[in-house]
């Protein structure tokens, strides 16, 4: 099997090897950086309010598109 000839491969968190590695990898990409900042700035907002509750945090991942995926045949 070969990818994308016969299936589409995804990897995730963007490692070095996905960005550099034997096959330039499609992969999902989180924001690291912000995820630490905002872990701290919620436990620092936590500390400072005791016994109030701190707001969820979303934070968005971004589809790095590379060569191991291709569109389904059908669409």
């Amino acid at each position: 099997m070969s990818a994308p000839e016969d299936l589409s491969l995804i990897g995730f968190d963007n490692t070095v090897l996905a960005q550099f590695g034997y096959i330039d990898l499609t992969t999902i990409d989180t924001p690291r950086q912000d995820m630490g900042a905002t872990a701290v700035t919620l436990l620092t907002a936590r500390i400072d309010n005791t016994g109030r509750p701190t707001h969820p945090a979303q934070l968005t991942p971004r589809l790095i598109v590379r060569s191991t995926t291709v569109p389904h045949p059908g669409v």
